[in-house]
């Protein structure tokens, strides 16, 4: 039986800090396919700052670092990605990060992802890990339920976090890379990451940054 991430069933993001779930490898795998629903796609800089606030809405934020182990393998080789789901006003979507991130939400530390949202009350369902391989699918997962809440106000950036990925790498039998297990870590680096968040898009100043 493989180890998992074990969450209370409502936490909130300073308890979630410096929590790890490690897996056991396997060789044979590949991904589970994730999206994001109702049109919340997170937005490129020059996206958002076009598309602005509609009335009563705010922002949700999240930062994803990605590391791949051994640290040896080029990350383009790596087809895994990261997903965080969240719930709230009636609305279900996910945040995706690969380990590969695209670089126009990206700096030195990793990705930057921001969706606008209606204000209101959400929670953090779920938080997997996925990758491909040549085989069969792989998921590093919560083996029970989440339920982390946050709320958005209008016109504020609400920051839920920084969630840390490992990709473990193993070699299949023709002894190409592929990701066969992963390690997750949810932190609050709200100082640092609200400085990030406010240089990658400058349409959202750092006052208008929360901690969630």
């Amino acid at each position: 039986m493989r180890p998992s991430i074990t969450l209370p069933a409502m936490i909130s993001l300073k308890q979630i800090t410096r929590r790890t779930a490690m897996f056991a490898g396997a060789l044979g795998i590949a991904a589970l396919a994730s999206s994001c629903g109702n049109g919340s796609v997170p937005l490129d800089p020059p996206a958002l700052a076009a598309r602005g606030l509609k009335a009563g809405e705010g922002y949700i934020v999240a930062t994803f670092h990605s590391e791949v182990r051994p640290n040896d393998v080029p990350r383009e080789k790596i087809d895994a990605r990261s997903r965080l789901d969240i719930a709230g006003n009636g609305r279900q979507f996910s945040l995706t990060s690969a380990v590969n991130p695209a670089p126009s939400r990206s700096d030195r530390l990793g990705e930057i992802l921001v969706i606008p949202a209606t204000a209101g009350n959400y929670e953090i369902t779920g938080w997997f890990m996925t990758g491909t391989g040549p085989a069969s699918p792989i998921t590093v997962k919560n083996p029970g339920p989440i339920k982390v809440p946050f709320q958005v106000r209008p016109g504020e950036a609400t920051y839920i976090g920084r969630y840390e990925a490992q990709a473990m790498v193993a070699r299949d039998f023709f002894s190409f890379p592929v990701f066969a297990d992963g390690i997750l870590r949810a932190t609050d680096r709200f100082t640092e990451d609200q400085m990030r968040i406010a240089d990658r898009y400058p349409s959202i100043t750092r006052g208008r940054i929360k901690r969630s």
